[in-house]
């Protein structure tokens, strides 16, 4: 029974760049049958580099794709039974492919120089038997045999000349990207995961910065319009309804022009027009003829603030926000009384209090709404600042019921409403 070769689909989308000839062909092989073809491969590849066969560059490609994807297969299936690591089955195969190039080299080299095929080349001796102990390789010696055929691949395909210097910066990216990877994840083996998740990794540490560059172009290219382009971007956000679209981008631009200018007339014009319409609708909001939804923030001063136009023009809060704000503290002290916060208050609760003893209590908030006055006899002008540990939301605004009690470690409030 012929022994296929495994393989894996994702694998060899990722390394043929998603031809399903080799997806079919890898499924049909035999481990034979793969050595085979890679040996077919590297011979066509040798005699395209050698000018023997004309190809394309992309052709030429394509086979150095399929080598490369068959000896990744190859490797993985011997690694699957067990039989060497996946780096020793890769070594041992290239090591034969090397071996084969050298004498595809050297056997080129005599049909083209006939008169050498007998003689003794002192380099290629230098080479192979130069070693310390006399029958080891030379590596210095065997670069500079190598070096020697060098003419045999001046006409190697190359790419074509015009995408020579996109494709290096592009082939140098890359290699700065999968070392980065290796080192991110301590392999020197990179897979699918690893270029996916490393992806995920550049794409949210570049999205920041992408922002940033984004806004810093939107405001270099805004500060170089002309007062006419200004004026044109803003009836252009504005439509030619009755009530300004975008308000949001129309109202810059009218700002940025200039009174000097002869558009600022009509500029002032139009402005003043969006800025009755918004007046008119926090009127007609403001006393129930509309409903529009609305947005809440904090002013200069700290006070709430409400816009019903998407956060275009802002007015003084009629106490919507305000119970919004409210509303949101109150969740948030709901969810604090499933865990405890310690605020130093100033109180009259002191050592005089019996070990477990309870009193009602109140607390009344600073000017930023926490905790921090805890008053649990109105006759005690006493009082002490220490920590006090809460059960409930300290951030409420407003004047609050406690139960608190004394314990070992300290005074625990528990909140009542």
């Amino acid at each position: 029974m012929k022994e296929l070769v495994l393989t894996s689909r994702a694998l060899v989308v990722d390394r043929c760049l998603g031809d399903p000839y080799n997806w079919i062909t890898l499924h049909m092989m035999t481990v034979q049958e793969a050595h085979e073809r890679i040996l077919e491969l590297d011979d066509l590849i040798f005699k395209a580099e050698t000018g023997q066969i004309n190809v394309t560059w992309d052709h030429y490609v394509s086979l150095k794709t399929e080598a490369d994807t068959l000896m990744d297969v190859l490797a993985r299936t011997i690694a699957s039974r067990g039989e060497q690591s996946y780096e020793e089955a890769y070594k041992a195969r290239d090591r034969v492919r090397d071996l084969n190039r050298i004498a595809a080299t050297m056997q080129r080299h005599v049909d083209l120089n006939p008169e050498t095929a007998n003689k003794e080349d002192p380099l290629m001796i230098a080479a192979f038997h130069g070693g310390a102990d006399g029958d080891s390789i030379d590596p210095e010696a065997l670069k500079r045999f190598a070096e020697s055929f060098d003419y045999l691949f001046a006409n190697a395909p190359k790419p074509p000349a015009e995408a020579t210097e996109s494709r290096n910066l592009i082939q140098r990216i890359l290699a700065v990207y999968a070392a980065f990877l290796k080192k991110a994840f301590r392999t020197d083996k990179l897979d699918f995961w690893h270029k996916f998740s490393g992806g995920i990794i550049i794409f949210i540490s570049v999205m920041p910065i992408w922002a940033l560059g984004l806004d810093a172009w939107d405001y270099y290219t805004f500060g170089r319009l002309m007062p006419a382009q200004h004026l044109a971007q803003a009836k252009a956000a504005c439509g030619s309804s009755g009530r300004c679209a975008d308000m949001h981008t129309a109202i810059p631009h009218l700002e940025a022009i200039s009174p000097s200018t002869p558009e600022f007339s009509e500029a002032s014009q139009l402005l003043s027009k969006i800025q009755k319409s918004a007046w008119e609708q926090m009127r007609r909001n403001l006393s129930g003829e509309a409903k529009d939804p609305f947005k809440c923030a904090s002013g200069t001063d700290n006070e709430n603030i409400v816009s019903f136009d998407g956060g275009s023009t802002w007015w003084r809060d009629d106490g919507r926000c305000a119970v919004q704000v409210q509303e949101k503290r109150d969740e948030d002290a709901e969810s604090s009384s499933f865990w405890p916060t310690t605020v130093r208050v100033d109180t009259d609760m002191n050592g005089g209090w019996l070990p477990d003893e309870e009193r009602t209590c109140q607390t009344f908030p600073d000017a930023k709404g926490r905790v921090s006055t805890v008053s649990c006899d109105a006759n005690n002008r006493t009082t002490h600042n220490i920590p006090v540990k809460f059960w409930g939301g300290v951030d409420r605004n407003s004047v609050s019921g406690w139960k608190c009690r004394r314990e070992e470690d300290g005074f625990v409030c528990r909140a009542i409403n």
